[in-house]
């Protein structure tokens, strides 16, 4: 997906949970959308509960693993993202 659309991507989703970011305005960010994101919503078949944020951690080392990163400008899909959230995930939870 090209970033030009990750905007309004985000808020088709994020309008679903009463929440909209401006993507092209100020980028501001409320607590809305971080309850949003650490709000437990699956429970695997071990009793494991995830939140938005981990799931979407989840899906980005999975992105990521599968690209070889010789030019990550091209790597649209690719973030390392998750490895800043996964380390300020210890000091919060």
């Amino acid at each position: 997906m090209s970033r030009n659309l990750y905007g309004k991507k985000l808020n088709s989703h994020l309008n679903k949970l009463g929440i909209h970011y401006d993507y092209n305005g100020d980028k501001n960010i409320n607590s809305d959308f971080f309850e949003a994101l650490m709000t437990f919503i699956k429970t695997d078949k071990k009793g494991i509960k995830y939140t938005r944020s981990d799931i979407a951690s989840l899906r980005a080392e999975k992105i990521h693993k599968r690209l070889d990163h010789k030019n990550p400008g091209k790597e649209e899909s690719s973030t390392t993202v998750f490895l800043l959230v996964n380390e300020l995930k210890k000091f919060i939870t």
